[in-house]
């Protein structure tokens, strides 16, 4: 398992402010419903699949073909998808848009914790 510090690996000058996991960074494709992305694996075998997108907001902006996506794998049985997207990588920055995780950067932000 991969783990992703958003602002320390991308600008050196900035300190983390929170770590989140992640499995993946795939390449996005399509946006078929609110909830639910298709994306393609990285390499040779190029095969595609599907994430949940936690926010079901525009998004128009961010979701463009070739973005490249970071995702966790989850595993439960129940789920349509086994992936959840975390965060998209654009135009040069990584933009979190999960948004079960803001509650928790906030907080560590409060109580100041890592």
């Amino acid at each position: 398992m991969k783990e992703q510090s958003y602002f320390k690996k991308e600008n050196k000058m900035k300190k983390a402010i929170y770590a989140i996991d992640y499995d993946e960074v795939v390449i996005f494709k399509e946006r078929i419903t609110r909830f639910t992305v298709r994306f393609e694996f990285k390499g040779k075998g190029k095969k595609e699949d599907f994430a949940h997108l936690h926010d079901t907001g525009r998004l128009k902006e961010l979701l463009v073909e070739g973005a490249k996506l970071i995702i966790k794998k989850v595993d439960k049985e129940e789920r349509k998808t086994k992936w959840d997207v975390i965060a998209v990588r654009i135009y040069g920055e990584t933009v979190l848009i999960n948004t079960a995780f803001h509650r928790y950067i906030a907080e560590s932000i409060f109580n100041n914790e890592k």
